[in-house]
């Protein structure tokens, strides 16, 4: 390990609840490597604003240890300061999509070994009207579900309740539609959809498998479209994710996509790697390889 200043960041209300005394065998192994600065954004701190900092501080590795939120707040804070700085992801939240998409676990002796082990790659990013994301954008329809689950549930459920919330109201959120104007590539379509998601990856919301196996990588994002379906169309997609884990349908096209621009005359809700993203419109382009990650060697 080759980092001479290190920040380490900690939400420490973050999902799966994990105490501070979690950290002190890395924070050993740590300090006996580096000059490191830990974070905590327990009481309201401005993550994305204190990775900036950190970073035009000199911090070379910034360890974002947490859920998607925090992953995602730290991810901007790097990315809005141009810094070369690398992102660790310590997945201490309730759901970590990222995180899994990079092989990571939640083992304080499996990150250690990635650390001294480990390579860094550099991966694509999606910049939505302004905010940067590595995971996803979802519109329409689920986009509520994480903030739906209340925050009992999640400590106690995990994962878990992300599921059961998105699988009991899934026939009701897939009846509902709405007219959308897509411009994929520069070329425009209008279609009545219940949801559209942008993914650099295949886990959202706890769903793995969510879309086609995508590289971090491969100088794409993925837009999903999930068309009008009706109530027998939308039962074979909940079907068919409880016994294959993927999403497909009828009604379901994929699309690569570098430049999308959205509109609709509804005021449909944005959701930005986990986050309140606000309502339509959308505009969505792709940075190839603008950000450095920490994974484990395959």
């Amino acid at each position: 390990m080759d980092y001479k200043k290190i920040a380490l960041v900690y939400n420490s209300y973050s999902g799966m609840h994990k105490p501070s005394w979690k950290l002190e065998p890395l924070m050993a192994f740590l300090e006996m490597k580096a000059e490191v600065e830990l974070i905590d954004v327990a009481k309201g701190i401005d993550i994305e604003a204190e990775v900036s900092r950190a970073c035009q501080a000199g911090a070379e590795l910034i360890i974002a240890c947490g859920g998607d939120g925090t992953v995602h707040s730290s991810a901007n804070g790097i990315l809005k300061g141009n810094s070369e700085a690398v992102l660790a992801v310590l997945p201490f939240g309730t759901v970590n999509d990222f995180a899994s998409v990079l092989g990571m676990k939640d083992k304080i002796e499996h990150f250690i070994t990635v650390l001294e082990k480990g390579t860094t790659k550099k991966i694509d990013v999606g910049i939505c009207n302004g905010l940067y994301f590595i995971n996803v954008v979802g519109v329409g329809a689920f986009t509520d579900v994480g903030y739906a689950v209340p925050r009992p549930l999640k400590k106690l459920f995990g994962r878990l309740a992300y599921l059961v919330y998105g699988i009991k109201d899934s026939l009701k959120y897939l009846k509902e539609s709405h007219r959308v104007k897509l411009e994929i590539n520069g070329e425009v379509i209008e279609e009545d959809l219940t949801l559209f998601t942008v993914t650099n990856s295949n886990s959202v919301g706890g769903f793995r498998n969510y879309a086609r196996p995508i590289e971090l990588d491969d100088g794409n994002l993925y837009l999903m479209v999930m068309k009008k379906s009706s109530f027998m169309q939308a039962v074979k997609i909940v079907m068919n994710y409880i016994n294959t884990q993927k999403f497909a349908g009828e009604t379901i096209v994929y699309y690569p996509v570098k430049h999308l621009k959205a509109s609709s005359m509804d005021l449909m809700k944005i959701d930005i790697d986990g986050e309140e993203g606000g309502r339509l419109p959308i505009e969505i382009k792709i940075l190839e390889k603008r950000m450095n990650v920490l994974m484990p060697k395959e």
